[in-house]
């Protein structure tokens, strides 16, 4: 698979986060997996506020949150 673009993202719902991360954050829930334009992680959403992020062994990375909701479409409803 190709990497996306800068700002661009790619969502598999429900994909393999478990690759990436044992276990959400504290205040964070998995919903994925996302692919942007430097790694691959799991896709995961602020259960306080809704932000989502990618989340790999011991790092939260922003995501373009316009971005993951167009990719993800009604999954992240």
């Amino acid at each position: 698979m190709n990497k996306p673009d800068f700002g661009d993202v790619i969502i598999d719902i429900p994909g393999n986060p478990e690759k990436h991360i044992q276990q959400p954050p504290a205040g964070w829930e998995i919903i994925g997996e996302v692919t942007d334009h430097f790694a691959t992680g799991a896709l995961v959403r602020s259960s306080g506020c809704g932000v989502y992020a990618r989340a790999n062994i011991n790092t939260l990375t922003a995501l373009p949150q316009e971005a993951v909701r167009e990719a993800g479409g009604s999954g992240l409803a």
